[in-house]
């Protein structure tokens, strides 16, 4: 992994707090409609409201906002932060190199239930007795 998707950017409102700034030019999302605030979201699979307890639970974020538009998590700088940051620009490549394969990733996807129901059918017939 090359690209830097998300970096973490110093608050000017919480001394030694950042948050996680996309980065727009790496990210070229066009047409895309709605806040950057939910796209790290998205790309672990869950709300806006779990990201946000996930941050402040496992990775000890503050959350600030309530009552506005938009809670935002501010982390501090360390290990699990920066593992997290990784997590996040890796899963950020995949999504990008899914739309930009799209035959491969279907067929990846084909292969896989191939995969799962043959060993459904090897199972059954362990379980069936001889006749």
């Amino acid at each position: 992994m090359n690209k830097k998707y998300f970096s973490l950017e110093s608050s000017p409102y919480q001394t030694r707090y950042y948050t996680i700034r996309p980065n727009h030019e790496e990210l070229r999302l066009e047409n895309t409609k709605g806040s950057y605030n939910i796209f790290c979201a998205r790309l672990l699979g869950l709300s806006y409201a779990e990201y946000l307890r996930f941050c402040r639970d496992v990775l000890g974020a503050n959350l600030v906002g309530k009552g506005s538009f938009y809670v935002v998590p501010y982390f501090k700088k360390n290990p699990i932060t920066n593992q997290f940051l990784r997590l996040l620009n890796a899963r950020a490549e995949l999504l990008f190199h899914i739309l930009s394969h799209p035959d491969t990733s279907r067929k990846e996807l084909e292969l896989e239930k191939l995969k799962k129901e043959m060993e459904r059918k090897n199972s059954e017939e362990k379980r069936e007795p001889n006749l």
